[in-house]
């Protein structure tokens, strides 16, 4: 190495440096390189050391020949970290970052260096050097010699195909300094791997030239998107070729590839099947950048478009992780950036559909980064940013295509209907041909218009149901304006119950009924001031005469709420609990499905990360800043190998102790506000009752779990929940209005339906049967689509109790019952005992 640094200064003269000069520097060099490995490398500082400051007094010229030096001596190394290496990256980064005169061939010395050895250490100096070929090609200075040793670093790193992020950024820049965005097969440089960049080359493909050569430079632009955030450079860079090529097609094309975007598959030669995998790194750098270029188009389909791609990438891929976190961070970036109430609304509806942790906090980031903007809170700003697309709470919207009217309703069950009209005002089957003809393009609007209605309004219910936590409040006209005479919240504000408070007068409850607030004994409520205060009521404000008078009133008049309100269980603080004082031990010893739980602590707002067979161990938490308190449930994954999904993942889990804490502390849960703790350990209940294993027929207890600990069977058949008490309340008024109403009966925690094979006890809390005269269980496995679908439900949302009554009318007449399966246990011998 070093008879290899000597014949490059002894040629030093030829580059204007005198002889006696360079002998002097390469002494004051071989001082540095000596005393460098006993410097201290975490306070080295190249200006100040004593050994290196000869070398930055030398003459500019020396310096860049001393850069090269070093940085071609760092590239041959063997790539082994040591205190002498890092000494000699900092004093490069130092020589680096000043203006020296490099001529072509210093160029060519630092990049054949890198050609020949290739180290990772000295990718990150290698960015400077790429800077100094920038300047010389602006200059007409770039040889040829700087063109073929970056050509072969480009091709070393792999070209547009290489895996590694810091290579694909090197590569990109080669690219653009050498001109050859374009590919040899004259398209854009995507990996066909993955789905939608062989569907976007095959786009690319069908183009003529001049459209191609627009989609070309944009997606050479796309490419260049490393930062977290586009730059004000970067958008002002993407404005034009994005004019280019058409916001509108931009859009369409962003729309039909987002739609194939999916984990793309490898053969693995272990297993012989196909192991999913992460977009290509090269394509989602392509993607992330044609979402940013997003950011200055601003309208509601755009933020949809960038929103449901942000979904899409952050879906889980088993044992490796999301699709693309990468472009979903800049999906997020970008309605941030957007800044508008479609912007926001989208964010919105994301914050209940994605269950990756990390997304759901850039998520509520970017919700209070914009609400601080706008100078409200986010609650506010969700509620002003929902859009309503034109339609009115009552009439809807009437659209024209060609010679015909489609008439969008939204009915009280939040349900998207359309109605074809001739000009007659005949109702059509279908879209009529003539739509679809003359009216293409309109027709095509709409339809993306009803996606987006329909999103938005499956996540209103969500956003309601928070509500029961926070004791939010409204004027009334706001009240009105946002929710009761909002068409995408209306559906779901008319079927809730709420709680008025006029100025100077006690508080009334009201629902909206045929066009009007109502009492409980259906007088209709006095004309509200607006200043009157709005909240949505929680029975656990009221009495229990109150609340039963509610449960039967909104049964008399066939209101099925969009969530438990009426009905919904209160919990309160028990004698053990207040022994326990910090902790609850109520939901403590069940085993839960893991991934069943995983899945619907998300949907209620818990954050909760898998546990595996690895060091992933982690506590379910709910956060509700509104009361700055935190929730935890704490919960022990299971330890036998056979209790271990094929991606490493604990199929059960056990369940502890309910903590609420403060800043960090245990509060004593009688200092907890009595609504907040019901709304946790409603919660919790949930977690048990949907999630435990009793729910599942062929669990048998495991060892990993203790000896003997009867789980099912406890859960199965056992003492009633609170969850299965309000849900006996509600059969015990629906059974009486049923056509097997005299063949049903409840005796303590169970459904008791006589057949005429046999009777038959169906438990309250999981739904298993237990069959007359000996207590045999029966088996069935509900299907959907059943009878239950055609029994008003006074609530949407539990599961069980419509497995019930599906249960109940199928035992009811268990002489019609055809299944083999179910007919085999009946008729089992084991009935005469």
């Amino acid at each position: 190495m070093w008879d290899w640094l000597k014949k490059v200064v002894a040629a030093s003269p030829t580059d204007g440096v005198e002889t006696e000069e360079a002998r002097r520097l390469l002494a004051a060099f071989n001082l540095f390189h000596r005393s460098a490995g006993f410097a201290d490398q975490q306070n080295f500082r190249a200006t100040q050391d004593g050994v290196s400051q000869p070398i930055l007094a030398a003459p500019p010229r020396v310096q860049a020949l001393v850069t090269v030096l070093l940085f071609a001596m760092r590239a041959r190394e063997n790539g082994k970290w040591s205190i002498l290496g890092g000494i000699q990256d900092k004093l490069l980064q130092t020589l680096l970052r000043k203006n020296l005169p490099l001529i072509p061939g210093d160029l060519d010395d630092m990049l054949e260096a890198v050609a020949a050895g290739m180290k990772s250490q000295v990718l990150v100096s290698l960015g400077s050097v790429l800077g100094k070929c920038e300047v010389m090609k602006e200059g007409g200075q770039l040889s040829e010699g700087n063109r073929t040793n970056l050509q072969t670093i480009a091709a070393k790193l792999g070209g547009a195909k290489c895996i590694y992020s810091e290579g694909r950024k090197i590569v990109a820049r080669i690219t653009q300094i050498l001109d050859t965005a374009e590919a040899p097969s004259g398209g854009p440089p995507l990996d066909r791997a993955d789905a939608w960049a062989a569907l976007a080359e095959d786009d690319f493909a069908a183009m003529a030239e001049p459209e191609r050569a627009a989609w070309r430079a944009l997606l050479t632009q796309a490419r260049t998107a490393s930062a977290a955030q586009p730059a004000a450079r970067w958008l002002l860079a993407a404005r034009p070729l994005v004019e280019k090529v058409g916001p509108a097609k931009l859009a369409e094309s962003l729309t039909r590839w987002s739609r194939v975007v999916k984990p793309r598959s490898y053969e693995s030669r272990m297993t012989n099947s196909q192991a999913p995998l992460p977009l290509h790194e090269a394509n989602s750098d392509v993607l992330k950048g044609l979402v940013w270029c997003c950011a200055s188009l601003g309208d509601s389909g755009t933020a949809g478009i960038v929103a449901d791609l942000a979904a899409i990438c952050y879906r889980k891929v088993p044992g490796v992780g999301p699709i693309s976190s990468k472009v979903g961070n800049a999906c997020l970036v970008v309605l941030e950036k957007m800044g508008d109430l479609a912007a926001v609304a989208q964010l919105s509806r994301l914050r209940n559909k994605i269950k990756y942790v990390v997304a759901q906090r850039l998520v509520q980031r970017a919700l209070e980064t914009a609400a601080a903007n706008a100078g409200m809170t986010v609650a506010d700003l969700e509620e002003i940013a929902l859009p309503t697309f034109g339609l009115h709470p009552e009439d809807g919207l009437d659209e024209s295509l060609a010679s015909f009217t489609a008439e969008i309703r939204i009915s009280p069950a939040a349900e998207v209907n359309i109605t074809w009209r001739n000009a007659d005002g005949k109702a059509q089957q279908s879209v009529p041909a003539e739509v679809k003809s003359e009216a293409a393009k309109e027709w095509k609007e709409l339809k993306n218009t009803l996606g987006e209605i329909g999103k938005l309004l499956d996540a209103q219910r969500h956003r309601l149901e928070r509500l029961c936590r926070v004791e939010r409040t409204w004027r009334y006209a706001d009240w009105r304006e946002r929710y009761l005479d909002h068409p995408l919240v209306a559906p779901f504000a008319r079927r809730l119950i709420w709680r008025f408070a006029p100025p100077g007068a006690d508080p009334l409850l009201g629902i909206w009924h045929e066009g009007r607030l109502v009492s409980v004994h259906d007088g209709p409520l006095p004309e509200m001031a607006s200043e009157t205060v709005v909240t949505l009521w929680h029975p656990i404000t009221s009495d229990v005469a109150v609340v039963q008078a509610w449960r039967a009133e909104l049964v008399t008049r066939q209101v099925t709420q969009p969530f438990k309100q009426a009905h919904r269980e209160i919990y309160v603080l028990t004698d053990a609990e207040r022994t326990t004082g910090t902790y609850s031990n109520r939901f403590a010893a069940h085993i839960l499905r893991q991934h069943q739980f995983a899945a619907l602590a998300h949907q209620r707002g818990w954050t909760y990360r898998l546990q595996g067979a690895f060091d992933s161990a982690n506590t379910p938490e709910l956060a509700v800043p509104e009361w700055n308190l935190r929730a935890e449930f704490w919960v022990e994954s299971g330890q036998g190998h056979e209790d271990i999904s094929d991606s490493g993942i604990y199929v059960h889990m056990a369940t502890d102790q309910v903590r609420i804490l403060r800043d960090q502390e245990s509060l004593l849960l009688s200092a907890v506000p009595p609504l907040i703790f019901s709304e946790i350990m409603r919660d919790v209940d949930l977690f048990v009752g949907v999630c435990s294993v009793g729910n599942d027929p062929a669990w048998a207890d495991r060892g990993a779990y203790g000896p003997d600990t009867g789980a099912w069977g406890r859960f199965a058949f056992g003492v009633l929940t609170a969850t299965a008490e309000t849900r006996r309340d509600v059969l015990t008024q629906l059974v009486p209005k049923l056509k097997i109403a005299a063949q049903c009966s409840f005796e303590e925690r169970f459904l008791v339906v006589r057949g005429e094979l046999r009777t038959y006890k169906i438990h309250l809390g999981s739904g298993n049967i237990l069959m007359a005269p000996n207590d045999q269980y029966l088996c069935i496995v509900p299907a959907r689509g059943g009878k239950e679908d055609k029994v008003f439900l006074p609530f949407e949302g539990d599961a069980t109790l419509s497995i019930i009554l599906s249960k109940a009318f199928l035992l009811a007449a268990d002489a019609k019952i055809t299944d083999s399966s179910i007919l085999s246990q009946i008729r089992s011998q084991r009935a005469t005992g």
